[in-house]
């Protein structure tokens, strides 16, 4: 009956390292399923602004966040052609639409009610010189009561 006993008891080898190995499996899901994954979804909600329930509403919580991030870069491209078409305020201004571009500028960033406007002492100096320049009750578009009248007076 030795051979009987030898193997009974590499059986029951063979069958203590699987339990071990299932233990440590049911460990690692276990800490999956109760942090891992709460972090993720936790994570993934903060990010995509969501909520997110299971996880097969992550794909479309994903393709959302990747819709919403696409649609911004699109109104930033558009934002930075604009100010592209502005120039530079500390640029001299050659033509009378960068002239009044500078000067709407200035006023939008002040009609914004922004705390502060960073105005640097070219800009200053170009307003006021703006000012002087475009200034003139002859001039067509600027009157009393126009925009662009109310921005030269400020």
């Amino acid at each position: 009956m030795s051979g009987a006993d030898d193997c009974d008891e590499a059986l029951e080898r063979r069958l203590a390292a699987l339990e071990d190995a299932i233990h440590d499996l049911e460990e690692t899901v276990s800490r999956a399923t109760n942090r891992d994954i709460p972090l993720l979804t936790g994570t993934l909600r903060a990010l995509v602004d969501a909520d997110i329930e299971t996880l097969e509403e992550l794909p479309d919580a994903g393709r959302t966040f990747r819709q919403h991030c696409a649609e911004r870069e699109e109104r930033l491209r558009a934002v930075e052609a604009q100010i592209d078409a502005l120039g530079d305020a500390e640029a001299a201004k050659t033509t009378k639409a960068e002239k009044y571009g500078a000067i709407l500028s200035f006023a939008h960033n002040k009609r914004n009610g922004n705390a502060k406007v960073a105005v640097s002492p070219a800009e200053i100096k170009f307003l006021m010189r703006t000012r002087f320049l475009y200034y003139s009750p002859s001039r067509p578009g600027i009157h009393k009561g126009s925009f662009i009248y109310w921005v030269l007076l400020q």
